[in-house]
């Protein structure tokens, strides 16, 4: 299947499943966004984007389509209009656009490869295949040159070389906190910076969806009611 069909499967499945969820027995609209923000990270994006670093080849109109799902997906969250603007939106939730995310799974199964044991055959063919290009191979194609382009894009190129001359690598935490600062704080600074310059007062209520969640409300304000309550 290529990569264009797997992110047009990924979209669906990124709509189904938190579809699925928000109507599974309980009103969406008394949970708290952020409440619906850690379900959707932790369970409906796992789901639409297992395998995502090996997507490789795609369109940007297979991105858009996967794009357009993930915002009607955090807008739904956020209990929004379809045209609401989507950096506040994005801001309100501090959720990646799903090219972000896509990258970030990219460049963590690098790391994951960089310290994978020699003795494994999947290493030796990744040190052959990220050897060759380095040495000028442009006509290669897959999991290389896409990573290649990410390590340029986020100014991590000296990372790179440094595995290259001395085959050290960072550890696992190491290389997560470094993608993490490269890759999603310097585009949510991007967002928050165009976010601060919307006026319309209608996308600036959404820096209200913080609110409490209504039955934690209920259970401080009145205690009779708590589960606990005997």
């Amino acid at each position: 299947m290529s990569s264009g069909a797997l992110m047009c499967e990924a979209s669906s499945k990124m709509r189904g499943t938190l579809n699925s969820i928000l109507h599974c027995g309980f009103n969406p609209a008394e949970l708290n966004p952020i409440t619906l923000r850690k379900i959707y990270v932790n369970v409906v994006l796992p789901k639409a984007l297992y395998g995502s670093p090996l997507w490789c080849n795609y369109s940007n109109g297979d991105i858009n389509q996967l794009e357009i799902s993930h915002r009607r997906c955090f807008k739904q969250i956020l209990s929004v209009g379809r045209y609401t603007n989507t950096d506040v939106a994005f801001s309100c939730l501090n959720i990646e656009s799903a090219e972000e995310l896509i990258d970030f799974e990219k460049l963590e199964f690098f790391g994951q490869l960089c310290r994978l044991p020699v003795r494994f055959l999947a290493k030796k063919v990744f040190i052959h295949r990220l050897t060759r290009y380095c040495l000028g191979c442009i006509n290669m194609q897959g999991l290389i040159p896409d990573v290649y382009r990410l390590l340029q894009k986020y100014s991590l190129m000296p990372t790179l070389e440094t595995y290259l001359e001395s085959g050290v690598f960072p550890g696992k935490m190491a290389w997560k906190r470094t993608i993490k600062n490269s890759v999603r704080i310097t585009n949510r600074q991007r967002r928050s910076d165009i976010a601060n310059k919307i006026t319309c007062r209608e996308d600036l209520k959404l820096f209200d969806a913080d609110r409490p969640l209504t039955a934690i409300v209920i259970s401080k304000t009145s205690s009779s009611l708590s589960v606990n309550h005997k």
